[in-house]
C-alpha cells in the first residue's frame, strides 16, 4: 500500500505531483532534476548522509541549516540560504531541493520563490507532519517579531515527495505530531480519515508504514483538493484549516509545545467551543477531546489571561478586534464564527482545567 500514492495539485498554471517514495529517494531525485545543477538543503540530522548526497547528485551543492525547527524559519537563515544559491550562481531553471520536516519546507520554500522571482523546487518532507501540512499547499512562512509564521507568501513546488523510509526513525512523539493534523483535516473534510487516527493510533504511534502511508495519502488529497480552488486564501476557503490553530498557537508559543502537540491541544478547546456555540454534539466533542488527548496529552495548564490576550491579538484572523475562530457543527461541517477573547479563554478553562 505504501508506493504510489499520488495526488496533483493544480493552481495558478502550475502542477505539483504529491507522492509517497517508500525507497530509491536518490534514484528518484535524480531522474526528476536530469542533471541540472541546483542546491541540496538538508536537516542537520542528516549531517552523516553528506557524501551519499554529493555521489547521487554531483551537480548539486549542499546546505544545512544553523538551527533546526521552528527556530530556523528567521531572517538569518533565509538571508544564508539566499546567499548560498546566489554564490553557487543558480540560473531559474535549476533547483532547490529541500530535505527535512515542515520548518525546512516552510524555509525552503519562502527564499526558492523569491531567488530570481522563483526557483525549480521539489520538497522532500521527512516527517508525517511535514507530508500532511507544512509541504502540501504552497504556502511559505518565517516568523517574526515573536508570532509564528508572520511574514511569507505563497509559492507551489513541482513536486512533494513524501520520504516514507525516514519515518522509520521517528519516535512516538514526532508522529503523534503528524497525526494530529491529520486528524483535524479528517475532521474537516474525511471523517474515515479521522476515524482510522481514531481506532488505529496505537498502530500509528507505532509505526506501521502502511497505515503511515495511508493517513499521509488521505490528509494530502483531502489538502489538495481545497488549496486548487483557493491558492492564494482569496475566498476564504482555506480558512478553515486554522481548526485548533487559534489557541494551539498561543500554547505552541507560550508553553513551547511542538506544533503538533499544541494543535492537538487547539483541537480539544475548538471541540469544547464548538459544543457551546456550533451546536457540536456533546458525544462528538468528548470524542475529539479524547483522541486529542491522546496525541498530544497530558496538557499543561491554561495558558495565563495576560499571556493568551496578548498572543490572540497577533493572530492574523483578527478583524476588527475579534478573531474569526473555526468551529465544527459536526465532522466534516467546519463553521466560521467571530468570538471573543473570553470565549476562548473559557472554553480552554473548561478543557484543559
Amino acid at each position: 500500500m505504501s508506493r504510489g500514492l499520488k495526488t496533483i495539485l493544480r493552481a495558478e498554471g502550475r502542477r505539483c505531483l504529491i507522492e509517497t517514495v517508500a525507497r530509491g529517494l536518490a534514484g528518484r531525485l535524480r531522474r526528476l532534476t536530469r542533471g541540472r545543477r541546483g542546491l541540496l538543503l538538508l536537516d542537520r540530522a542528516f549531517r552523516a548522509e553528506t557524501e551519499d548526497w554529493r555521489d547521487a547528485l554531483p551537480g548539486f551543492s549542499l546546505a544545512f541549516t544553523a538551527r533546526r525547527g521552528e527556530a530556523a524559519k528567521n531572517w538569518g537563515e533565509a538571508r544564508r540560504l539566499l546567499t548560498r544559491m546566489a554564490e553557487a550562481g543558480l540560473a531559474r531553471d535549476d533547483w532547490l531541493v529541500v530535505r527535512g520536516g515542515g520548518s525546512l519546507s516552510d524555509l525552503g520554500a519562502f527564499c526558492a520563490g523569491l531567488y530570481r522571482r522563483g526557483l525549480r523546487l521539489i520538497l522532500v518532507t521527512t516527517t508525517l507532519l511535514g507530508a500532511v501540512d507544512a509541504a502540501v499547499g504552497g504556502k511559505t512562512a518565517l516568523n517574526f517579531g515573536g508570532a509564528k509564521n508572520q511574514v511569507g507568501h505563497f509559492y507551489l513546488p513541482e513536486r512533494v515527495l513524501v520520504d516514507l523510509a525516514a519515518f522509520r526513525s521517528l519516535p512516538r512523539a514526532r508522529l503523534a505530531e503528524g497525526l494530529a493534523e491529520a486528524y483535524k483535516t479528517g475532521l474537516l473534510f474525511d471523517r474515515n480519515l479521522a476515524d482510522l487516527v481514531d481506532r488505529r493510533s496505537a498502530e500509528l504511534l507505532a509505526g506501521d508504514q502502511d497505515l503511515l502511508a495511508e493517513t499521509a495519502r488521505r490528509s494530502f488529497q483531502a489538502k489538495a483538493a481545497l488549496v486548487a480552488r483557493d491558492f492564494r486564501e482569496e475566498k476564504g476557503l482555506r480558512e478553515v484549516l486554522n481548526l485548533g490553530h487559534t489557541y494551539g498557537h498561543v500554547a505552541e508559543a507560550h508553553a513551547g509545545l511542538n506544533h503538533g502537540r499544541a494543535v492537538a491541544l487547539g483541537l480539544s478547546v475548538a471541540a469544547e467551543l464548538s459544543r457551546g456555540r456550533a451546536g457540536l454534539p456533546a458525544s462528538e466533542a468528548a470524542r475529539i477531546q479524547a483522541v486529542s488527548g491522546r496525541l498530544g496529552g497530558p496538557w499543561p495548564p491554561p495558558v495565563p489571561e495576560a499571556a493568551a490576550r496578548r498572543l490572540l491579538q497577533a493572530d492574523k484572523k483578527i478583524r476588527g478586534g475579534r478573531l474569526r475562530f473555526v468551529a465544527l457543527a459536526e465532522v466534516e461541517r467546519p463553521v466560521i464564527m467571530e468570538v471573543s477573547a473570553d470565549e476562548i479563554l473559557n472554553a480552554a478553562a473548561a478543557a484543559l482545567g
